[in-house]
């Protein structure tokens, strides 16, 4: 099945590498977040929930909704233009990074 788009949002990355999630989002993210890289090159958050196995990134997301990008994933494509993005919200519950011009 398919996950698409429910909201999307232009925003940036700051320059210590934190992503302040939409207010809107953060009930659907709770206090800890997944954080991996898909195929194509995008960034994808979604809530941490018992049922997933956790991965290597596995973040808190901290005060003002912020979490830390992994230096690993700094270089994917979701960052190809800089340290713009907008931020898409997925009917998974995910939240994906693309990037903007």
């Amino acid at each position: 099945m398919l996950s698409t788009s429910v909201a999307k949002w232009n925003t940036a990355v700051d320059y210590k590498w934190r992503l302040a999630i939409p207010s809107e989002l953060l009930s659907r993210v709770g206090k800890n977040v997944m954080i991996s890289e898909k195929d194509d090159g995008c960034i994808q958050i979604y809530p941490l929930r018992a049922n997933r196995t956790p991965s290597l990134f596995v973040h808190e997301v901290k005060s003002g909704g912020r979490v830390l990008i992994p230096r690993s994933l700094r270089e994917s494509t979701s960052f190809f233009f800089g340290r713009k993005v907008t931020v898409v919200a997925k009917q998974n519950g995910a939240i994906e990074l693309h990037p903007r011009k």
